[in-house]
């Protein structure tokens, strides 16, 4: 009876403190992550020489409800399975808060995780109930009522492809899903990404556009949301074959990028009333906060003339070249000096002149 005991003791002390860290390592970035899971891992690992201490000398004592041969024992076996548990809590929260260029909140990297990790769909209700069809590796899904919506993948796929081989060279295409929304879709009416005319997941290797009721498939909004969507998953896989870590691009460019693919390197006059630093348009949190704080500045406006402007002073040519380089120096800022001979602030003040 006893031994049942403290096997149940054991398994809900583990399951318990897994939560625990769970929980705290959210709130922590990676440096603090390493600080606090190396104490906790040496607290574990005292705990464990305690146990086997008093398995030794055969001590009676009650530590955390645990007593007698069998308490020592399952305390050890807690002990050296919450110091697995714990590095397996701080590596995931470590290489989620490194992709996501740490800066991220813990509901963002809460759902990051669930999102990554959890073989979870968030789009297969809406994929189980619309129509498919493969045009090379895209398997596209569109509602039954809006057949017509297929139109834009038919007749834009190849162009789209062109624009990024263009603009980055050959990659090796990967399968991938893309669904056409209409604008109020029932079973995706909850995602943050319906504030947008499309969207890139690549955890879920779908990408969206979302079609709405005063458009059809060949206006040119809906045309240039699928370049601009396709360029996201095409940078992707250039960063892949060039071995590149993404989070080693900012999210200017790659919004930049996006954008300029969109309208196909073509000159759009959109009012730019006034800029942010890119320095605030690195990562991902980054970016969010400007679209929430920056209301009189359109970011993604700021990140396509940045683009434009290099592509303009230095041919489309750069745009793969930066890539290249930022291999080559560490990092896109050294390698846009490089390259250019901008810095930040000299891109930034080149562009409130134009």
């Amino acid at each position: 009876m006893k031994i049942v005991l403290h096997a149940v003791l054991s398994i809900l002390y583990i399951v318990y403190f897994t939560a625990v860290f769970y929980v705290l390592f959210l709130f922590l970035n990676i440096p603090a992550s390493v600080i606090s899971g190396t104490i906790i891992c040496l607290l574990l690992l005292g705990l464990f020489i305690y146990s086997v201490y008093e398995m030794i000398h055969s001590k009676e004592r009650n530590l955390l409800f645990f007593r007698g041969l069998s308490g020592t024992i399952a305390l050890s076996v807690t002990s050296i399975s919450l110091i697995i548990t714990l590095f397996f809590v701080v590596l995931m929260n470590i290489m989620t808060t490194h992709v996501n260029y740490q800066s991220i909140s813990p509901r963002e990297k809460f759902e990051f995780q669930v999102n990554a990790f959890l073989p979870v769909d968030p789009y297969q209700e809406y994929k189980d109930k619309a129509l498919t069809k493969t045009i090379s590796h895209l398997t596209v899904f569109y509602p039954s009522l809006k057949k017509k919506d297929l139109e834009l993948v038919e007749n834009e796929y190849k162009q789209a492809r062109e624009i990024s081989t263009r603009l980055l060279g050959e990659i090796e295409d990967q399968p991938i899903d893309l669904i056409l929304l209409d604008e109020s879709p029932d079973s995706l009416h909850e995602l943050d990404y319906l504030d947008y005319m499309g969207f890139y997941d690549h955890n879920k290797k779908t990408m969206a556009v979302v079609i709405p009721d005063e458009y059809n498939a060949s206006s040119p909004v809906v045309i240039e949301t699928f370049y601009h969507e396709y360029s996201h998953y095409y940078l992707e896989k250039t960063l892949e074959k060039l071995s590149i870590e993404p989070y080693k691009i900012p999210i200017w460019f790659n919004e930049g990028l996006a954008e300029y693919a969109g309208y196909n390197g073509k000159e759009v006059l959109i009012p730019l009333q006034t800029t942010v630093p890119f320095y605030d348009l690195i990562n991902p949190g980054d970016w969010a906060n400007a679209l929430e704080k920056s209301t009189e500045a359109d970011i993604y406006t700021q990140s396509y003339y940045a683009v434009k402007m290099l592509a303009d002073e230095f041919g489309e040519e750069i745009i793969l070249q930066l890539l290249k380089e930022t291999k080559a120096a560490g990092s896109f800022e050294e390698a846009l000096k490089n390259k250019t001979g901008y810095t930040y602030e000299e891109l930034e003040r080149k562009l409130k002149e134009q």
